[in-house]
């Protein structure tokens, strides 16, 4: 420093304190003294006209000559050597233009509020979800470092570009339906996306989105919520191949059903006509020694009791026909098959006498079975006896 003006000196101290020291020395922390040297030398290059560096904390001349802190907003200009030499005090500076500083004190309402800001922005700016910003045209405004590291560019290679680029052929598309969507005012809600990272590899993720408009309600931009959807098209693509293999097992569960019932079946039925022939047979020979004196007592009774003995068996065999075709049905219906139910006449007649046979061959001698059939127009009772 080279001159300064009154109101320098009574916050600051005056120019002679500085000695060969730069005037960004005396700030407090090595951010801020980066900071304000960067925009001197920006200026003094001439790259840019003026340059502003907000909330500076600078060391301050206290009573007694303590040290205080105080935190200034500084503008970094060009002055004319004209004016370089008014504020020259010591006389000695000989040269052309040279930078003025122009500080703005920050009040203590302003210091509170900036330090719960810095703290914000660094709550955003670490947060483990990834996070960006877009303008109306889809161009990527700011990301935060979650979202660096995972598309693994750094802050200057990843602004600046648009969302597509980093988008799969197959939904370009679809980026610019949401960018039609966020510019009408829509939200977007948990869309699957994929982005390529730096290395090539594609990363599935699941986008959340809201606006943000100005005062005037002009589109100010839109913020990005990224969440790795990696774990749930894993946890998908398990349950598809478990609903298939569990398509496959049932498949195969019902060929072998169904191969198992016909090789039931089939001897049940072979074995059915086989009984009905000689149950025919048994029927011929009965009627034929009624008439006949000849034959014994006994023997009537033994082709009776062989008569009903193959009527029980051949009763059986019908129920296991009949409760295969009741497996093969549940197991139909299971599968996700139509339950159509058919409605057949029974003939009650030949079920009673079926039933009467079945519990004359399971009585003991001397026994009497009566079934009285009660609800019908004519009632009617069936004995057999044993």
């Amino acid at each position: 420093p080279v001159g300064c003006n009154d109101t320098f000196e009574q916050s600051l101290g005056p120019v002679e304190k500085f000695g060969d020291l730069r005037f960004n020395d005396i700030a407090s922390s090595e951010s801020a003294r980066q900071k304000l040297g960067a925009a001197m030398e920006s200026v003094g290059r001439g790259e840019a006209l003026k340059v502003s560096v907000t909330h500076v904390e600078m060391k301050l001349k206290g009573e007694g000559g303590t040290l205080l802190s105080g935190f200034f907003d500084w503008s970094v200009g060009l002055v004319s050597a004209a004016l370089s030499n008014i504020l020259d005090k010591s006389a000695h500076y000989e040269g052309g233009r040279g930078l003025i500083l122009m500080g703005e004190p920050c009040s203590e309402q302003t210091v509170r509020q900036r330090a719960k800001d810095s703290e914000t922005a660094d709550f955003i700016q670490n947060a483990p979800i990834p996070l960006q910003s877009t303008d109306c045209k889809g161009v990527i405004q700011w990301a935060n470092l979650a979202m660096l590291d995972m598309m693994e560019y750094t802050q200057d290679e990843y602004v600046g570009r648009h969302c597509s680029d980093f988008a799969p052929d197959d939904q370009k598309d679809l980026m610019s339906e949401m960018a039609k969507a966020v510019h009408c005012g829509k939200k977007i809600k948990e869309v699957p996306v994929c982005f390529y990272r730096k290395n090539g590899g594609i990363v599935p993720l699941l986008l959340d989105t809201n606006v943000s408009y100005s005062e005037d309600g002009r589109f100010h931009h839109t913020r990005c919520f990224f969440r790795d959807d990696t774990g749930r098209r894993v946890r998908e693509a398990r349950a598809e191949a478990l609903v298939d293999e569990m398509d496959r097992s049932l498949s195969l569960l019902d060929h072998f059903m169904s191969n198992t019932l016909h090789f039931i079946r089939t001897p049940c039925n072979v074995m059915t006509q086989a009984l009905d022939a000689a149950r025919g047979q048994l029927d011929s020979a009965n009627h034929a020694n009624q008439s006949n004196s000849m034959v014994s007592v006994a023997a009537k009774a033994a082709i009776l009791e062989s008569k009903l003995m193959l009527d029980v068996t051949v009763g059986q065999l019908s129920d296991l026909t009949r409760t295969l075709d009741d497996v093969s049905d549940l197991q139909r219906f299971e599968q996700g098959a139509e339950l159509r139910p058919v409605i057949n006449d029974v003939e009650l007649l030949p079920l009673c006498h079926s039933v009467m046979a079945e519990c004359a061959l399971r009585c003991h001698e001397g026994v009497e079975c009566v079934l009285d059939i009660g609800g019908a127009t004519h009632a009617s009772k069936l004995k057999s006896t044993r």
